[in-house]
């Protein structure tokens, strides 16, 4: 969820749209936490908050290099210990960032061909596995040039539970809590802004989402893989 709010003299003036610019603002902002929080091995469930990510308490492979061998040794040693836990390849699903994606797109034989032809930045597959690609996966090697992760996923037991669409309420009469951190509950020093006091407009967006893999080894995933060296 989020919320912001606007002076009833730029909601009515403005050219284009502000209202429509801040709810786009905030169901980009929605959608970016909504990846990182699916993917981010450090995210833990927050009862009745957020779900644990679904790669929270998988297993890890680390990086053993940045070229192309090293992608292939990894992704071998993934399939391998996706394969230990009785899974079919027909359901293994790999995400990763679109700039790994186009890293491996980019790598070429000696002879000017592509090491991994149905590949780009809006994914494709290896080796017939369907890859899927967001840039709001996070990086958990050590820092951003440690590259981002990449996770090999049984679709069919990662369990969805989705409202299917951001929901955008409007007001001019609440009074809100205006800090990225508000205080729940609130205490007697909470400041609050009134919204028709200071004729303003209030604008809450809300995506209401739940997730959780059905097997504890369902998700097994590559950390620091930053593969851009064809070898």
């Amino acid at each position: 969820a989020g919320i912001t709010y606007q002076t009833q003299e730029l909601l009515r003036f403005s050219r284009p749209n502000s209202e429509q610019i801040m709810v786009n603002s905030l169901s980009k902002a929605i959608q970016y936490l909504m990846d990182r929080d699916f993917l981010d091995p450090t995210k833990t469930a927050v009862t009745g908050v957020s779900p644990a990510s679904i790669t929270n308490g998988s297993t890890s492979i680390t990086a053993t290099g940045n070229t192309s061998d090293a992608f292939r040794a990894d992704f071998g040693n993934a399939l391998s210990q996706y394969s230990m836990a009785n899974y079919s390849l027909d359901g293994l699903v790999i995400a990763m960032t679109q700039t790994q994606a186009m890293r491996l797109s980019l790598m070429r034989t000696d002879f000017n061909q592509k090491l991994f032809p149905d590949i780009n930045k809006d994914g494709g597959s290896i080796e017939g596995i369907p890859v899927i690609t967001s840039e709001n996966i996070v990086a958990n090697g050590g820092s951003p040039a440690d590259g981002a992760l990449i996770a090999f996923i049984n679709a069919s037991d990662i369990l969805l539970a989705d409202d299917g669409a951001i929901e955008v309420d409007i007001s001019t009469e609440a009074s809100i809590q205006a800090d990225s951190a508000p205080d729940s509950p609130m205490t007697a020093s909470s400041v609050l802004v009134s919204l028709w006091q200071n004729n303003l407009v209030g604008i809450r967006c809300e995506r209401y989402i739940n997730w959780t893999k059905a097997r504890s080894d369902s998700v097994i995933y590559i950390t620091g893989g930053n593969y851009s060296v064809a070898s």
